[in-house]
């Protein structure tokens, strides 16, 4: 938490793998929270269209699909 909280320009993080089962989702989800606690603005964009598991990790409804999102076609309005 103290190397993190000392990138105070840091803007953004990219965790990416074509290898499945590296656990990135759960290193995505950990630096989030991490960036949040810190009182960080924070946005974890799940982008992996084939298996989403930051709603299962955040333990929330998911109802929001990234497709979606990009083609207009997402009535989330927050």
């Amino acid at each position: 938490v103290q190397e993190f909280r000392s990138l105070e320009t840091l803007k953004l993080i990219v965790i990416s793998s074509a290898i499945s089962g590296e656990r990135k989702s759960v290193a995505a989800y950990h630096l989030a929270v991490t960036s949040a606690m810190l009182s960080r603005c924070t946005l974890l964009i799940d982008a992996d269209l084939h298996n989403p598991v930051q709603h299962r990790l955040f333990n929330i409804l998911s109802k929001i699909v990234i497709v979606h999102v990009l083609q207009g076609q997402s009535l989330y309005k927050n």
